[in-house]
């Protein structure tokens, strides 16, 4: 030690190795010779291991050795060279294709919503114009339904609907006889109760009136609260000379739309039953527009005619002149008959028997009409001027009509 300071050093062999515990072998990599690395001491902390050297990254591929896996526009293009040079054209043509289709599926739908919205609008049309229970208002329900069937042939309420016009305007007013007899058996598809009460009425146009008996029949227990079916039921009953059981089956039915045609009906089964004085309170009930129709005008004076026609007067003619005046197609050929009709049995009450004789040769004019009620009435007239052959041969002509 120098100056007596610290612990002596142990003494290092002279061109020796250095004093210490002997050194370990250390290994590299293949074919490198070992090196030594310096045990630790005696009594040190065993020497941790090595740390593992970081994991190296595969060796990358080249761009030429990896395969494609992009998904472009470009890759999907057909292989095929002669369509590759046309990918373009034909990828434009398929969209226009695809665009116009779509075009043509908004158009097509919004033609069937719009002609949709016009069925409905022509039906509900229709339905108004029957209401009015008129001459006018018949043909233009029916020609309103003629549109419709144009835009959807295969609308049943609509077809049944013109069924049931058609022969309303055949018993009313002997507007398309002919018409209504050939849909009789022509009539097809889901019965309602326009269709079974205007196949009943079909039948009694036809003359077959054991059918129509039946057929109303049949009509009234299906449908025993509609106003339509009633009417047509009622209407075959009086036509069959049962007044008091029209009258029965018109009691107690709420008329809705079907109050004109209701009322008419009612109106003339009093008559048939003498009950004048009811048929007179009945028009009075009923509120018509001023000036009322053709076909009200012409039942008014018939109940006013009918008997005891107490202080009847030259006035009470103005509706039946007003009817024959006709020139713009409001009235029909029997309502023009029955006008004649009613004045020349007017003029008879008055004394007037030049006019009654113009207004009587009119009304004699064509063939015998199909309609009993004017029948009946016309030949009674026939016996009342003292011609009871002519009165015959009308009979025998109503005859014909109705082989039943």
């Amino acid at each position: 030690t120098l100056g007596g300071v610290g612990p002596a050093s142990p003494p290092r062999p002279v061109g020796g190795p250095a004093a210490g515990p002997p050194s370990l072998p250390r290994f590299d990599a293949p074919g490198v010779p070992p090196t030594s690395v310096p045990a630790a001491p005696s009594g040190a902390a065993p020497a941790m291991p090595a740390a593992p050297a970081p994991a190296q990254a595969p060796p990358a591929v080249t761009p030429a050795s990896r395969p494609r896996t992009d998904n472009t526009a470009r890759t999907r293009r057909p292989r095929l060279p002669w369509l590759r040079a046309r990918w373009r054209l034909v990828s434009l043509i398929g969209g226009a294709v695809v665009a116009l289709l779509i075009v043509i599926l908004i158009i097509v739908a919004a033609s069937s919503g719009g002609e949709s919205k016009a069925v409905k609008r022509l039906h509900k049309q229709a339905q108004g114009q029957l209401s009015e229970g008129s001459y006018t208002g018949l043909k233009a329900a029916d020609e309103s339904l003629r549109k419709l069937l144009r835009k959807s042939a295969k609308h049943g309420k609509a077809r049944s609907l013109r069924l049931f016009v058609v022969a309303t305007l055949a018993v009313e007013f002997g507007h398309g006889v002919q018409r209504a007899t050939e849909q009789l058996d022509q009539a097809k598809g889901a019965d309602d109760e326009f269709r079974a009460a205007g196949r009943s009425l079909s039948a009694l146009m036809a003359g077959h009136r054991k059918r129509a008996d039946d057929l109303s029949k049949q009509a009234r227990e299906g449908y025993p609260k509609s106003p339509w079916v009633a009417y047509a039921r009622a209407t075959v009953l009086l036509w069959l000379g049962h007044p008091d059981r029209a009258l029965t089956v018109l009691a107690g039915i709420d008329a809705g739309g079907a109050k004109p045609l209701l009322l008419r009906v009612r109106v003339r089964a009093l008559l048939a039953h003498g009950r004048a004085a009811d048929a007179a309170k009945a028009l009075k009930e009923h509120k018509a527009p001023q000036p009322p129709p053709p076909w009200l005008a012409l039942l008014r004076l018939r109940v006013r005619q009918a008997p005891p026609a107490d202080g009847f007067r030259l006035s009470d003619l103005d509706g039946a002149v007003g009817v024959t005046a006709d020139t713009q197609g409001k009235v029909s050929d029997r309502q023009q008959r029955w006008a004649h009709f009613l004045l020349a049995r007017g003029y008879r009450r008055l004394d007037k028997v030049a006019l009654r004789t113009t207004h009587m040769a009119r009304t004699m004019r064509g063939e015998a009409p199909k309609d009993p009620a004017l029948a009946e009435s016309m030949a009674a007239e026939l016996l009342a001027q003292g011609r009871p052959a002519r009165a015959i041969q009308l009979a025998r002509d109503v005859s014909k009509a109705y082989p039943d």
